[in-house]
């Protein structure tokens, strides 16, 4: 989709950025530094993961048993040449960019659990809706559950192309 751009004065918004993190919380024994590991993938609106879109990991912070221990990963950035060119506009011409975070198993364990921890097989979608206007650039996000499908309410919707 092709979006015209009106730049004031010929100067170029700042970038907008958005931080995505969650908490881990291990009941039982303290949570050692390191030991849980996230990912954050970007999809398209199929649930399709995105070759060229961002792929991050981190891990977890130290924490006492029963404590949250947050995670962060490095903050998404988003210029204009994103909000020209990103393939998914709301009915408000935001641009859209979805992100799936997830806890990693590891391999070898079984039905989700090793050593005697139960590791999280939910995942979570974060909507990141970018808005161009007053020549600025400003970006929000939500999460949601996510149980395979983008909600029709996320989708993007059909707009003409304009030139």
């Amino acid at each position: 989709m092709f979006y015209e751009i009106s730049i004031p004065n010929g100067e170029m918004p700042e970038p907008a950025e958005v931080a995505v993190s969650g908490v881990k919380i291990l009941n039982g024994r303290d949570m050692e530094a390191g030991e849980f590991t996230f990912t954050l993938t970007q999809i398209d609106h199929g649930g399709r993961e995105m070759e060229e879109g961002a792929h991050l990991i981190v891990s977890n912070a130290a924490k006492a048993a029963g404590e949250p221990a947050p995670f962060a990963f490095a903050p998404l950035s988003y210029d204009l040449d994103a909000f020209e060119n990103a393939g998914d506009h709301d009915q408000d011409g935001k641009a859209l960019f979805y992100y799936l975070v997830e806890e990693m198993i590891p391999a070898d364990a079984e039905d989700h659990m090793k050593d005697g921890i139960i590791y999280c097989t939910d995942r979570y979608l974060v909507v990141v809706r970018l808005a161009y206007t007053g020549g600025n650039l400003t970006a929000e996000k939500e999460y949601y559950v996510y149980d395979g499908a983008i909600p029709d309410a996320l989708k993007p919707v059909e707009t003409p192309v304009q030139s």
